[in-house]
C-alpha cells in the first residue's frame, strides 16, 4: 500500500485534479480516491451511489474501498473513479457519503489502521469547501462534508485549486475566502510542468467539466486571474474554523442529515436539485 491517499472531495470529477497534489508529495507514494457521486447528466441519478452498488469492489471498512477500471456500477454504469483507474493502471480509493459524517470517520479511520497510511487528503476544484452560507452556493454538501470528516483526522490537508472554475460562485468570492483562512494555510504553489502533463492525460478520460477548465487556464487558453491555477493547501483542523458549512455537518449521521443540514442553512442540496430535474425531464 502507499503511503497517501488524495481524494477530490467535490464530486467523482475532482479525482481527476488530484494528480496536482500528488505530484507534490510524490505520485508514487500516493493513490487518489473519489467520492461516489458523479454528473447526472451521465447517469441521471440525483444521489451518490453506495459501495453495495458497486460490482467488483475491494471493501476494506463500511464506507471505504478500492475500484479497479472494470469496475461498475448497478446498471451497468462506469464512474469516474473507474474510468481513472484504468487511465493510470492503478486502483482507486472511493468513499459512500451515505455514511455521514460518524460512518465516514470511523470507515477512514480503521482505512488508515489497516492499510498502514501516514494521511489522507482532500482535493477540492473551484473552492466551493470554502463557502459561507450568504455566498448561495448551490449546495456544497460533499466538500463540506468530506473537510468535517478530515478535520476530525490528525495530518489531514485540504488542497483548494482552480478558483472559481467549476462555475460555481466568481472568483473574487471565492479568493476572499481564501485569504480569509490565511491562518490555516500551509504552502501555496504553481503546478510542475509534471502536473499538468498529469492533468492533462487525466481530463482525456475523467468526465468533468471543472479539471478540464483547470487545465485550459493551466495550458494559457482559458483567460483567468493567475491565483486561479495556483494550488493553495491547508491543514484540514484549522481550516474547519473558516468554513461555517462544514462545520454544521460535523455529527450527522446519514446523507440524509446533512441534506437536512443543508436545508437548514438555507442552502439546497444539489441532489434536490437534481431530484426536480429528474421529475421534470420524466
Amino acid at each position: 500500500m502507499r503511503d497517501f491517499i488524495v481524494i477530490g472531495i467535490g464530486g467523482g470529477g475532482d479525482v481527476a485534479s488530484t494528480v496536482l497534489a500528488r505530484d507534490r508529495i510524490g505520485f508514487k507514494k500516493s493513490l487518489s480516491g473519489s467520492l461516489l457521486w458523479d454528473s447526472y447528466d451521465e447517469t441521471r441519478r440525483p444521489t451518490p451511489w453506495r459501495l453495495e452498488e458497486v460490482i467488483g469492489l475491494q471493501r476494506v471498512s463500511k464506507f471505504f474501498g478500492f475500484v479497479k477500471a472494470n469496475c461498475r456500477v448497478r446498471g451497468g454504469f462506469r464512474l469516474n473513479a473507474m474510468r481513472f483507474a484504468e487511465c493510470f493502471d492503478e486502483k482507486v480509493a472511493v468513499m459512500d457519503i451515505f455514511g455521514g459524517y460518524t460512518g465516514l470517520l470511523d470507515s477512514l479511520k480503521k482505512a488508515i489502521k489497516k492499510l498502514r497510511i501516514k494521511a489522507v487528503y482532500g482535493l477540492d476544484v473551484g473552492g466551493d469547501v470554502l463557502v459561507h452560507p450568504s455566498d448561495k452556493v448551490i449546495s456544497p454538501l460533499a466538500d463540506s462534508l468530506l473537510l468535517a470528516v478530515l478535520s476530525s483526522i490528525p495530518g489531514s490537508k485540504i488542497f483548494v485549486t482552480g478558483l472559481s472554475l467549476d462555475g460555481e460562485l466568481e472568483f473574487d468570492i471565492v479568493y476572499n475566502r481564501v485569504r480569509e483562512a490565511k491562518d490555516a494555510l500551509i504552502d501555496v504553489y504553481e503546478p510542475s510542468k509534471q502536473g499538468i502533463k498529469l492533468l492533462g492525460r487525466a481530463v482525456r478520460c475523467v468526465k468533468t467539466n471543472s479539471s478540464k477548465n483547470l487545465y485550459n487556464a493551466l495550458m494559457g487558453n482559458l483567460k483567468v486571474p493567475p491565483e486561479a491555477t495556483k494550488v493553495y493547501v491547508f491543514d484540514a483542523s484549522r481550516l474547519i474554523k473558516y468554513a461555517p458549512v462544514a462545520r454544521e455537518l460535523i455529527g450527522v449521521s446519514s446523507f440524509e442529515d446533512a441534506e437536512s443540514t443543508i436545508r437548514r442553512l438555507d442552502l439546497r442540496p444539489e441532489s434536490d436539485i437534481l431530484r426536480e430535474k429528474l421529475r421534470f425531464f420524466k
